[in-house]
């Protein structure tokens, strides 16, 4: 007998450009410090492949402290997240993960990003983008497996899709 998740796990993840372009914008201008923040979006069937997509509409910016090699989100300024989260949340879309920067040192998740991750984003479908904005590079993880799993990263507008090469 096969047991399936009870949310499952996404095969790629696709996000609208305009939210990756905010995240992005705000990792550029605050090297060489990091930056953080929630993704916000839904889990795609598509039928045809019967596989789930992790659709990211929305970045959702948190105050935090931060180094060239740390972020740590503060709770000032939570209040204002957490009214922006349930209004999306009235729209359809749920926090999917979170983002932050690795300003010049890649793409990858640290052992610390691995950590945070299986701290507080224990849902299947929850992921972690990855953006360095000095290499012009950008990566989304899921922590599925020991020690993470790298998956598909779609950034789009519309019915086109952008390359990591325009950024």
């Amino acid at each position: 007998m096969q047991h399936e998740d009870p949310a499952p796990r996404p095969v790629a993840v696709h996000m609208l450009y305009d939210a990756f372009r905010s995240a992005y914008d705000r990792a550029r201008e605050s090297v060489p410090k990091e930056i953080g923040g929630f993704i916000a979006g839904y889990l795609l069937l598509v039928r045809s492949t019967n596989e789930h997509h992790l659709v990211i509409e929305e970045e959702i910016p948190v105050r935090s402290r931060s180094t060239a090699l740390t972020v740590e989100f503060l709770t000032e300024g939570a209040r204002e997240v957490a009214d922006r989260i349930n209004k999306l949340r009235r729209s359809g879309l749920y926090v999917v993960g979170w983002y932050h920067s690795h300003p010049g040192y890649s793409c990858y998740p640290s052992k610390l990003d691995i950590k945070s991750h299986k701290t507080y984003f224990r849902e299947p479908y929850q992921v972690g983008l990855i953006i360095d904005p000095i290499n012009k590079e950008a990566c989304v993880f899921q922590v599925a497996e020991e020690p993470y799993n790298m998956l598909p990263f779609y950034v789009w507008r519309g019915p086109r899709w952008v390359i990591k090469e325009s950024l």
